[in-house]
């Protein structure tokens, strides 16, 4: 389980951002997050993904997290997720709502990841996932989430990264 670790500072409690795949287009950035209870897609992501012929149902809405924030819910449809594994790949159908305000490119939570069948481990910054009677590996990306984290926690960083 040592060799496991590969490439993240010890100790420590970060969450896990992955690298995943929609429509051949590679999406970093991806927190994912067993405390969320629906998958989220920021519309600036679904933009530049230029999806074509592809609409979400409208709805405005707001979504509500455990400490009464709110933000807007503009939609939801479904969108295959391949997540990357070492050496295999799981194809994911995730019904995705999305909403306007990014720090990620998008948030995968308990929906998803029940649907990988995985196995998620902090301290190894890996998902463990069956594929084939194969186990396969997404492995997190710490420094993608600590420039995250920086950059959501400083305003004026947020706002230039977006404009």
């Amino acid at each position: 389980m040592k060799a496991d670790i590969y490439n993240t500072l010890q100790p420590h409690d970060d969450p896990m951002v992955i690298t995943v795949q929609i429509s051949n287009c590679v999406i970093h950035r991806v927190l994912v997050n067993i405390d969320n209870s629906v998958d989220i897609l920021f519309k600036d992501t679904l933009e530049k993904l230029n999806l074509k012929h592809w609409c979400y149902n409208n709805c405005t809405t707001l979504l509500y997290s455990f400490t009464e924030d709110s933000i807007i819910l503009v939609g939801s449809n479904i969108l295959k997720v391949i997540a990357e594994t070492v050496p295999l790949q799981q194809n994911i159908m995730t019904n995705f709502v999305m909403v306007v305000t990014p720090t990620y490119k998008m948030i995968l939570g308990r929906p998803f990841l029940s649907s990988l069948k995985e196995v998620l481990s902090v301290y190894h910054n890996i998902l463990m996932v069956l594929v084939g009677g194969k186990v396969g590996k997404v492995l997190g990306d710490q420094k993608a989430d600590r420039k995250c984290y920086a950059v959501s926690a400083n305003p004026t960083i947020l706002a230039k990264q977006f404009t």
